[in-house]
């Protein structure tokens, strides 16, 4: 589960197991707690580092190509 690669606690990753059935809603709700616990200071990089970490390169790739836009608009 991506809450494992972002280095969530147990105690969360728990949490949004029990909370949440969809992978969507999972992946979602461990990206919010993340950014809780992290803060916003890490931002789209670090996020990329995580995704390609846990061999989510696909979407890493479509992310990298939807900020890259959005950055040169």
């Amino acid at each position: 589960m991506l809450c494992q690669y972002l280095g969530l606690p147990d105690v969360d990753i728990e949490t949004i197991a029990y909370r949440y059935s969809g992978a969507r809603e999972r992946c979602y709700h461990s990206l919010m707690r993340w950014t809780q616990v992290a803060g916003h200071q890490l931002g789209v990089n670090a996020l990329l580092d995580v995704l390609r970490g846990s061999n989510s390169h696909k979407l890493a790739g479509m992310l990298s190509i939807t900020f890259t836009r959005s950055a040169s608009s």
